[in-house]
């Protein structure tokens, strides 16, 4: 996804690839780390403008965002501070979505998914005397959710999308009509 936000910005610079922190014995969960950092004091600045700031993910609100432009703020977020997986039990499949952030933030985004398919969610604190909270939906409310985030990238109107996790919604959307 970092290559192609640099296509989209027209963006010369380096992908940074490290995998520092990362337990090297572990080969089957092992993840690199990559990095693209663009020092652009305009693009600081027009972010600082419309309510962005510094170390934003545990205090930010949840920000007006045109309609238009909802379901994809929304991926973004799962996209980078979310998870998605596919749960197979016995007898059935289970799909859960979760989001990771601050609580003002999330209670914000419990509230938009409560307008718009009537989940049935709260923001937990899993880890006490932590700032960092959960959002978790599963089921059929899940699958509506993720089929309105990737609206725009299944009718061919962005191609800005975590394709790890694109692969997760359509694999359980594959099942379910399979099973």
């Amino acid at each position: 996804i970092l290559d192609k936000i640099k296509i989209e910005m027209n963006y010369d610079g380096k992908l940074y690839c490290s995998d520092k922190g990362i337990n090297k014995n572990d080969s089957i969960n092992r993840q690199l780390l990559y990095t693209l950092s663009i020092t652009s004091k305009q693009i600081y600045e027009d972010i600082i403008k419309i309510g962005g700031c510094e170390r934003k993910s545990l205090i930010i609100k949840f920000p007006f965002i045109p309609e238009q432009f909802l379901s994809s703020f929304v991926r973004g977020f799962l996209e980078g501070d979310g998870h998605l997986r596919i749960e197979k039990h016995p007898n059935f499949l289970f799909l859960r979505t979760q989001f990771t952030g601050g609580l003002d933030f999330l209670q914000s985004l419990n509230l938009l998914m409560k307008i718009k398919f009537g989940t049935k969610s709260n923001v937990q604190n899993p880890i006490k005397n932590c700032r960092t909270y959960q959002l978790k939906y599963s089921g059929k409310k899940a699958l509506n959710m993720l089929d309105w985030i990737y609206q725009d990238v299944l009718n061919g109107n962005s191609n800005l999308f975590l394709n790890r996790k694109f692969k997760i919604y359509n694999e359980y959307k594959d099942l379910k009509m399979i099973g």
